[in-house]
């Protein structure tokens, strides 16, 4: 058997969320305002482990290098409550009252302003000389979504509504889709497509996620806490008794991967909530190596 490292890195950003009047609709999304003005203030990335770099992608954001540390500073949105599977996503419109859907954008491509989410990409490396099979980088379970004040009511909200998805460099291939809200059973999200109308709209539909499996699978979604892996599989080749998604592979004469990450807030979450439109929060991702 063979055990984790050590923890890498972790990046910690923060979202604040405010909007207008707010107004009781009939479905799960934001009702009135749906325009959410995201202001994403810094990620910092720190890596304790001196075998590893983590560098920032592109020159969307900027990038200051420390002692092991990496703060992304830039990162602004404007966004709103929107549906996906982290690859895709989509934004309908709604009648006079809220009860029927009666269009639908497919708004993947709307990072920049006037956006509805946030991504970056960041490069993994690796530096040593490769003396053995190299890395495995999973997420790990200090990795959270957190509210900015824990007893207020909007943040809570917020934290509800949050994703995030981690996903290749050509943002095809979804490597995890996660929610830390325990109560979140089944993910639902909006696809093309299905012969049942999503609110009366015809060619989308709501699809439900399945509950994945231990280990997950590569792209499943997970909810709650991530739980290590401290076990490696007969053939030596993944980790098995955790439910960390793998986030890089390092392995072999692999020295380097570049992933994306992606976070927004859900309109389809069963917690949906007006509320969640003044909220803040924070999200740590918490990244480990294990040796195979």
């Amino acid at each position: 058997m063979k055990t984790k490292n050590k923890v890498l890195l972790s990046a910690t950003a923060m979202l604040v969320f405010s909007t207008g009047a707010m107004v009781t609709g009939t479905v799960a999304w934001f009702t009135a305002s749906r325009q959410v003005s995201v202001s994403f203030s810094q990620v910092n990335v720190i890596s304790t482990e001196g075998d590893l770099e983590v560098n920032l992608v592109g020159t969307t954001y900027t990038a200051t290098p420390g002692a092991g540390t990496l703060a992304i500073a830039g990162l602004a949105a404007t966004g709103t409550d929107i549906s996906g599977d982290g690859v895709s996503f989509y934004k309908p419109s709604w009648n006079f009252d809220y009860s029927s859907a009666t269009d639908m954008d497919n708004v993947t491509s709307l990072t920049s302003f006037p956006g509805y989410y946030v991504e970056f990409q960041l490069e993994i490396s690796r530096t040593n000389v490769q003396t053995d099979n190299g890395y495995l980088v999973y997420l790990g379970e200090n990795s959270s979504i957190t509210p900015v004040t824990p007893a207020d009511v909007n943040d809570l909200a917020a934290v509800e509504m949050a994703r995030v998805a981690i996903l290749d460099q050509a943002k095809t291939a979804r490597k995890v889709l996660w929610t830390p809200d325990s109560d979140d059973g089944t993910y639902t999200y909006v696809a093309a497509g299905g012969s049942a109308p999503f609110y009366g709209l015809s060619g989308y539909q709501s699809v439900a996620y399945p509950t994945p499996s231990t280990p997950p699978a590569v792209g499943d979604f997970i909810v709650g806490d991530f739980v290590n892996h401290e076990t490696l599989n007969v053939g030596e080749t993944a980790y098995i008794d955790g439910n960390s998604p793998l986030i890089a592979d390092l392995s072999a004469a692999i020295e380097s991967e570049i992933v994306t990450v992606r976070i927004w807030i859900e309109g389809q979450d069963a917690h949906s909530s007006d509320d969640a439109k003044t909220g803040a929060f924070t999200v740590t991702l918490d990244l480990y190596a294990m040796s195979i």
